[in-house]
């Protein structure tokens, strides 16, 4: 991956991270735990959100709809591929810890 698209997906992550109001990990010390599962969700969620109006408005475009532009069915479809990669990146990163853990020596 680029550096350029290495940033935009850390800028897709922290725009996530501040839609789903969670704080930095001082600030979720003063009110409590975070779930990790409730939060992952909720990225999960609004990762589902961003393909599911992509898809819409590429369908609306397609079938002719005069207020949908090609640009905003283009942005959104960037949109979507930018969070899906970032929470693609999430998962792997999740599944090379488990790993990790797994292999360590008891």
């Amino acid at each position: 991956m680029s550096d350029m698209n290495i940033d935009s997906v850390l800028a897709q992550m922290r725009a996530i991270k501040a839609r789903t109001g969670v704080e930095s990990t001082n600030a979720a010390a003063a009110t409590g735990p975070v779930d990790f599962s409730d939060t992952f969700k909720r990225a999960l969620d609004e990762v589902n959100a961003t393909q599911q109006k992509s898809a819409s408005l590429s369908a609306g475009f397609v079938q002719g709809d005069p207020n949908i532009k090609l640009t905003d069915v283009m942005l959104a479809s960037g949109h979507s591929q930018v969070a899906f990669r970032g929470l693609t990146e999430v998962r792997n990163r999740m599944v090379e810890a488990y790993r990790e853990v797994m292999n360590m020596p008891v």
